[in-house]
């Protein structure tokens, strides 16, 4: 049993993995922390603190990220540390995050949830002991692909502030192709497909400037 950290993780990290889980420190191209068994199978986790999740969501690199790991590892986990409350940006956006990793728990591997790095070491350590025993068989679920391009469309029109799966729908049914949905968005009451605090949503998602920001606020406990 081998246990593998990532060298770009912090000194203090990497000394606490290696005193705590014995752990060797390499270059890995894809996650941050490595469980390899005897027979040489391993389990990849991307570990990410709330802050930077949001950060790396935003830009699309944790996305990015994850892709990797689908496609180059056979099993694979999310590890979320930490707490949303130490997110510096504004409660919409905290919670697509949230959303997001609800999709990905769902869809893609299994989203674990640690208060600290040293709850994250102990739950490598509790997790390495149940490989090593061979009794962490269904840690990982199958990836779910979306092979249609309807669902496709779906799940990408989601992704828009404001629209869930009906409206994503309506929008797929009522215009042609993306181009059709972008231009001809205005029409969109009449085409019964959305209006007021919707509409307006969607308007200023198309019309946004790319590269534009918003004004952050710190999100406290206890705010939505």
């Amino acid at each position: 049993m081998k246990i593998i950290v990532d060298s770009k993780e912090s000194a203090q990290n990497k000394a606490s993995c290696q005193m705590l889980l014995n752990a060797t420190i390499e270059n890995l191209p894809e996650g941050d922390i490595i469980v390899e068994n005897d027979d040489g199978k391993r389990w990849v986790f991307e570990r990410k603190t709330w802050a930077d999740a949001h950060s790396s969501w935003t830009n699309k690199r944790l996305q990015n990220q994850i892709s990797r790991m689908v496609e180059n590892c056979e099993n694979y986990v999310l590890l979320v540390e930490g707490s949303p409350n130490q997110v510096y940006g504004d409660a919409n956006s905290v919670r697509g995050l949230q959303t997001f990793f609800n999709r990905v728990c769902v869809e893609v591997c299994p989203v674990i949830y640690t208060e600290s790095f040293d709850e994250t070491i102990r739950y490598i350590r509790s997790i390495s002991l149940r490989i090593k025993d061979g009794s962490v068989n269904t840690l990982v679920r199958p990836v779910t692909v979306i092979t249609s391009t309807r669902n496709k469309h779906h799940a990408m029109l989601e992704q828009i502030p404001k629209v869930g799966r009906t409206t994503a729908k309506k929008i797929y049914e009522a215009y042609n192709n993306l181009e059709d949905f972008v231009t001809n968005w205005e029409d969109a009451s009449n085409r019964d497909v959305a209006k007021g605090v919707t509409w307006k949503a969607v308007d200023d998602f198309i019309n946004k400037l790319w590269g534009s920001t918003e004004a952050k606020v710190i999100v406290k406990k206890g705010q939505d």
